[in-house]
């Protein structure tokens, strides 16, 4: 449905980055200590007169042992992605940073998808981190939607996702579709993650385990109603911007009710926005995936939608920002697991557009 964002920029590096086993060999050598386990996965056995014994899927698990540190990697389809995995977890328990602001395209892409794997892991559910909450409201959802993460909150919200697509490809630093492109690509190059029929979505290859998913829902994401001031600006310069209540509530997810204002049967059809203002505050622009296919691999989102740019919301935000959007402050942070929101009011839209016009005039 979208354009699999294959550009390649040229980037000249100086010096190949040093991937997570090579950081530990460089401090640790010999002492670093890899051992990689078989892990074959239980298999329901729907025929119980069946007599053949049937074998589950095989999967590796790598405990990594280092001076004073002990790490044991999740389940990976392939032995080389645990090794890796459980160096990454020991580097991050040591507190050694590891470098990435070298990566070339095709490295950055190789990130992409162990780091798309990744969140989709039962591991990540029980983390501290702000998409976690994301996927709580994705394993509350029913049908074919359970469990299912909108793409594009996955490309605007997860930082590391979001730098990784811009090593890539640039353009996606302005362009949010070339971001979910890029994420859509990985995820098709993933073995543990799988895409819905419209493209829009993605979601983990089996199920949780249960003690994940109870974690999850016994942490809710609002307790009672909210209602949040909210603006919708239209894409006709001619328009005024309007204010209204974005509605809240217990068990529903605050995507969906942002899809119902502009039009679209749920989440998985937004596109997502950088924050506007401070990183911190969540301020964001939503707006509706175009309604066409972008047919050409090799063009830009640009010449495709130009004549449905929303002039006021691209200026505010940087970013290409197609037909009506909703400008609101509400979404989760890395303080707490509760849902974070603020009003946006018409002072609050025409603020930093006066900053900017005043930084312009200096």
């Amino acid at each position: 449905m979208f354009m699999e964002a294959q550009e390649m920029s040229h980037v000249v590096v100086r010096k190949p980055p040093l991937s997570a086993k090579a950081i530990l060999h460089q401090k640790y050598g010999e002492k670093a200590c890899y051992k990689v386990e078989e892990v074959v996965e239980p298999v329901e056995n729907d025929c119980p007169g069946l007599a053949i014994p049937q074998r589950g899927q095989v999967l590796y698990q790598c405990q990594l042992e280092l001076p004073g540190c002990s790490v044991t990697s999740d389940k990976f389809t392939k032995k080389k992605d645990a090794e890796q995995s459980a160096a990454k977890m020991a580097l991050e328990k040591l507190g050694i940073q590891c470098v990435s602001k070298d990566l070339t395209p095709e490295e950055a892409l190789d990130e992409l998808i162990m780091r798309i794997s990744s969140l989709f892991t039962d591991k990540f559910l029980s983390a501290i981190h702000p998409m976690v909450s994301h996927f709580r409201a994705a394993i509350e959802r029913e049908g074919d939607s359970f469990g299912m993460v909108p793409v594009s909150i996955i490309a605007a919200c997860d930082v590391k996702v979001n730098n990784l697509c811009k090593v890539i490809n640039p353009k996606a630093e302005s362009e949010p579709l070339v971001a979910v492109s890029l994420v859509l690509k990985a995820a098709r190059l993933s073995d543990s993650v799988r895409i819905d029929d419209q493209g829009l979505s993605i979601g983990k290859i089996g199920p949780y385990s249960s003690d994940s998913r109870q974690s999850l829902i016994d942490h809710p994401m609002c307790t009672n109603d909210i209602l949040v001031e909210a603006l919708y600006i239209p894409s006709s310069i001619e328009k005024a911007i309007e204010t209204f209540n974005l509605k809240v509530s217990p068990g529903l997810y605050y995507m969906d009710e942002i899809s119902q204002r502009l039009g679209v049967k749920d989440s998985s059809y937004i596109l997502v926005s950088r924050t506007i203002g401070k990183a911190s505050s969540e301020t964001r622009f939503y707006f509706s995936f175009p309604r066409f296919p972008l047919s050409s691999p090799d063009s830009s989102p640009v010449s495709h939608l130009e004549e449905d740019i929303n002039f006021r919301a691209s200026h505010l935000s940087g970013q290409n920002i197609c037909g009506g959007a909703v400008l609101a402050t509400v979404g989760y942070t890395w303080k707490s697991r509760d849902l974070f929101y603020e009003d946006v009011s018409i002072c609050t839209y025409y603020r930093p557009i006066r900053t900017v016009y005043r930084r312009a005039a200096l």
